[in-house]
């Protein structure tokens, strides 16, 4: 059974900080994504990065030369395209398996044995250490509590008018990185699918613009999942609503794994 300092599930921003630092390190992606937390629910960034890393800041001037950020945002949709050349580029990708699904996670000897499923078949590794950065805490799902979840959808074509009917309706818009582009946020309860999430966006876009005036471009592929956790006896959960932006959860991993010595 092949042995690391730790397993990371998620290829969260947390977590790729975490890979990027450590020597002996597994990252399970249980999708096709590398900064699911942002990309795959198309969460918003909040407020400009803050780190004080080395490693975070090859990231953040990678992102510079490349156009993606700057000290008055960042594009965080042509990012999700970037993180994974900076990943080969840097040799990150090394370290990581997507289409990765977590079938157990169980403590043994001084750390745990982490099974999982891929194209491949099955495989069980031995971890020191475990650290879950999925939205549901894949390690211990019945350790989470949903309190809400959010639908993220971008819009590139809103004038003012627009941006005021949305926000009227009670909906949170935050500004992009394109001239009138905007991430739109629609609030659901625990329960709701997303089957259903996705009807009612469409419901209440067409109520909003009767003449198909403005269109969402593009819609999460998920959702952005807020929840708390339970007491209980598992591993580290990062949870990925945690921080305003991904480089600065970038930074957060990697100052837990030099604190570590993984």
């Amino acid at each position: 059974m092949e042995r690391f300092n730790a397993v990371v599930i998620g290829a969260s921003y947390s977590g790729l900080g975490i890979a990027s630092i450590g020597k002996k390190i597994l990252l399970l992606e249980e999708g096709e994504m590398l900064g699911s937390d942002y990309h795959l629910s198309f969460r918003p960034i909040l407020e400009n990065a803050i780190f004080k890393n080395s490693k975070t800041k090859e990231l953040y001037d990678f992102f510079g030369a490349n156009g993606i950020i700057s000290e008055s945002g960042a594009d965080l949709l042509t990012m999700s395209t970037a993180i994974c050349k900076f990943a080969v580029n840097s040799g990150l990708h090394e370290k990581i398996i997507l289409n990765a699904r977590l079938m157990e996670c169980l403590p043994f000897e001084d750390g745990y044995k982490v099974t999982y499923f891929t194209n491949t078949g099955i495989h069980t590794v031995f971890a020191k250490d475990v650290i879950d950065t999925s939205f549901l805490r894949n390690t211990a799902r019945n350790l989470i509590e949903i309190k809400e979840k959010y639908l993220h959808v971008v819009c590139t074509c809103l004038t003012d008018d627009a941006v005021k009917k949305l926000k009227d309706a009670g909906l949170v818009l935050t500004k992009g990185f394109l001239p009138n582009e905007y991430f739109i946020s629609f609030k659901f309860n625990a329960d709701t699918s997303l089957s259903d999430a996705r009807l009612y966006i469409e419901n209440t876009w067409q109520n909003l613009f009767k003449n198909g005036e403005f269109s969402i471009d593009t819609i999460g592929f998920n959702f952005d999942i807020q929840g708390t956790e339970k007491d209980g006896d598992a591993p580290l959960w990062i949870a990925p609503h945690s921080f305003e932006n991904p480089i600065s959860a970038f930074d957060a991993g990697c100052f837990l794994a030099e604190k570590k010595g993984w």
